[in-house]
């Protein structure tokens, strides 16, 4: 009720206060009938709009979907029924269960994943770049063990982008050399920007 003379509100909360880095948001993911068992690091805009709709149509059972923002993350998890939202990436690499994980963050921590991934002895898929110079290159290169299984993929979503399809398109049934000069404006980037 509305009280005009109140100068403030008092809450109150409980004593107990859950801290937990992990919420389980679906058993579905759990009993997926697929042999995968997958972690997906990052919950940005490309993961929920493309990667895990994906994802989600696979018969893979996904465990995890992390991010720091642990809202981002529960969001994405509910959307797709994964298993576990969490704000520890660390949570999949333990998991000895989890064979694939899928980083899909900001380019510059790309490399940082991916080794660390490797490291933990999974799977990686890495949305493009897989690195941002070529020390990073060589830091991944050193993760990977001679006569390794584990695999290392790079994804490289523009070819599947309307405007390189309809290139496609133009350019099938060609049998002679093409010479092409592409000129692409991305807009101005900030001078802070990584």
């Amino acid at each position: 009720e509305k009280d005009g003379s109140a100068l403030g509100v008092i809450l109150q909360y409980g004593d107990k206060v859950d801290r937990s880095s992990v919420v389980r948001v679906s058993q579905r993911a759990a009993e997926a009938t697929g042999k995968a068992v997958v972690g997906v690091i990052g919950a940005g805009n490309f993961s929920r709009a493309i990667l895990l709709p994906a994802l989600a149509k696979t018969r893979a059972r996904i465990a995890y979907i992390a991010d720091l923002n642990g809202a981002a993350a529960k969001h994405a998890a509910v959307k797709i029924e994964a298993e576990k939202a969490v704000s520890d990436y660390r949570q999949i690499l333990d998991d000895k269960e989890v064979d694939a994980v899928f980083v899909v963050t900001s380019h510059n921590t790309h490399a940082r994943f991916v080794c660390e991934a490797l490291a933990a002895g999974k799977h990686v898929f890495v949305e493009k770049p897989l690195a941002m110079n070529e020390e990073q290159i060589h830091q991944i290169q050193s993760q990977i063990p001679n006569n390794s299984s584990q695999l290392l993929l790079v994804g490289f979503n523009r070819r599947f982008s309307r405007h390189t399809v309809k290139m496609k398109e133009l350019l099938a049934g060609r049998s002679g050399p093409l010479c092409m000069n592409m000129t692409v404006n991305a807009g101005e980037i900030p001078a802070d920007h990584w």
